[in-house]
């Protein structure tokens, strides 16, 4: 502390500025180069963790008139898609950091048990229409948004999950597997 005193031994007003000062500018220059590594950290797709047995299926489709998005597809063989759902809801809890079954952000099923795309009871336009077979499943997914945007940065990822589908083409068949879309958004430039 003797450096903050004169000759006297009283406390340097010039002396106690510049330390403040020094201080002031060090803050200043770590929060800038914080802003700077999170910015930086949100130029590149944002991935969340597969679920145990997901393998990636084909390359990722990108765009040139679309720079910073891609699609990234996987499935799981054998697989159920509400437990997958599952396994999402439960890493959208962590990503928020809500409570569990306290998270405003919920992976959402469409169209619901209800068949009904809208939460809306009364929204009769968007049920589906009763030509169903009783007891035969309704084509349905699951939708979760895991959104790392912030301070004018973009960066999400969407994941899409629903039962695979029979296919003639043994390349494109994914019957008895559930099928995982990565849709991602992230900041170009």
């Amino acid at each position: 502390m003797a450096f903050l005193t004169d000759k006297q031994g009283n406390l340097s007003f010039v002396r106690v500025s510049i330390l403040v000062a020094v201080i002031g500018a060090v803050f200043l220059g770590g929060s800038l180069l914080t802003f700077v590594v999170d910015q930086q950290s949100r130029r590149a797709p944002f991935f969340i963790d597969l679920p145990p047995g997901a393998q990636q299926w084909g390359l990722p489709v990108t765009s040139s008139q679309r720079p910073g998005w891609q699609q990234v597809f996987y499935r799981v063989a054998g697989a159920d898609p509400a437990s997958i759902a599952a396994f999402y809801q439960q890493k959208m809890v962590a990503h928020y950091g809500a409570a569990p079954g306290q998270s405003s952000e919920n992976c959402t099923r469409l169209p619901d048990a209800t068949r009904q795309f809208t939460s809306d009871p009364a929204d009769t336009a968007n049920i589906y229409d009763a030509s169903y077979e009783p007891g035969v499943d309704m084509p349905y997914l699951w939708r979760c948004l895991f959104d790392r945007g912030g301070l004018g940065a973009t960066q999400w990822t969407q994941v899409t999950i629903h039962p695979g589908l029979r296919n003639a083409d043994p390349a494109l068949n994914t019957e008895g597997s559930v099928v995982i879309i990565y849709e991602q958004r992230w900041q170009a430039q």
